[in-house]
């Protein structure tokens, strides 16, 4: 499961980019507006951007230097007639550039280009803990934790978003990728598991009448 961030000013577009990058499993936040953009990248750690350009706010270029300075592998969404955009685009830091009107095969097939190259070096460390995140491993003292697919994306939603209050209805939509069922127990009793596997008692934190909050513990 990915993090990726989507700024583009035709909702139409965003709302077609979203739905074919969360049919793969994938965590997305759209946005249209350059400012809200720079809130949102700010306040999340993300894997990709979807840029288009035309934006408000922020001009779409300058938002483009921003993105690259944070390391964030960028997908230029563009129209047939802004060649020339395409080519400064590239010039700036851009990872690559994709035409209107454009598949959603070939939008996949770009994107896990970046992504998958991100994966081939990410491990994440915190403490003892090590995260593999191209085998999905977790091991604490080099001892392997067995999560399930459910626990490990669980895991992965706390760790790249430190510090960070989310409702149990929020991460049942990232986790399960659907509406939170009523009443239903299915994030409580996942976050209970993840709790004893990671001896996470302190760091997973409960709020009240809310969901939890992820401290991580000391880095290593």
């Amino acid at each position: 499961m990915a993090n990726i961030v989507i700024v583009e000013g035709e909702q139409c577009v965003a709302d077609v980019v979203k739905a074919a990058f969360e049919r793969e499993g994938h965590y997305c936040v759209t946005v249209c507006d350059g400012l809200d953009a720079v809130d949102a990248i700010v306040e999340a750690d993300f894997d990709l951007a979807v840029l288009g350009l035309g934006l408000t706010g922020i001009d779409s270029i300058q938002l483009l230097e921003y993105i690259r300075t944070l390391d964030i592998p960028t997908i230029m969404v563009l129209d047939a007639s802004q060649e020339k955009e395409c080519l400064h685009c590239m010039e700036i830091g851009a990872s690559a550039c994709i035409i209107k009107p454009f598949s959603v095969r070939e939008l996949l097939s770009c994107a896990n280009k970046f992504l998958e190259r991100g994966a081939l070096r990410e491990t994440l460390r915190m403490g003892t803990t090590e995260i593999d995140t191209t085998a999905r491993q977790v091991r604490i003292a080099g001892c392997e934790v067995v999560l399930s697919p459910k626990e490990y994306d669980l895991l992965m939603l706390f760790v790249r978003n430190p510090h960070r209050a989310f409702s149990r209805e929020d991460i049942y939509e990232r986790v399960w990728h659907g509406y939170y069922p009523s009443k239903s127990k299915a994030v409580d009793i996942a976050v209970a598991r993840l709790r004893k596997k990671m001896g996470w008692d302190a760091e997973i934190k409960a709020i009240r009448k809310f969901g939890y909050r992820f401290d991580p513990p000391s880095m290593g």
